[in-house]
């Protein structure tokens, strides 16, 4: 009888642990899932800063070409430069 009561302590002790375990292990998950949630939310923060990056170094890339070619144009007709920047586009 001391045996099967050992027994019983002991099966119950087990799935005391097996249930902490599992609730550890769900904590984990749950905070594995929110540090991805975090991480994604980086990535889009990441991307859409780069994306507005290239877009004024394109429309800058615009302006320079712009301006270059408004300088030659005026130097076609020997107009000094400090007249050119003035009227600038």
């Amino acid at each position: 009888m001391f045996t099967l009561g050992k027994s019983f302590v002991a099966q119950a002790e087990e799935a005391i642990d097996e249930a902490q375990g599992v609730r550890m292990l769900e904590q984990h998950i749950r905070d594995a899932k929110a540090e991805l949630d975090k991480a994604g939310k980086s990535r889009v923060d990441l991307l859409a800063r780069v994306k507005l990056s290239h877009d004024k170094l394109n429309d800058l890339r615009e302006r320079k070409a712009s301006l270059e070619t408004f300088y030659w144009r005026g130097n076609d007709y020997y107009i000094p430069f400090y007249l050119l920047k003035d009227n600038a586009v």
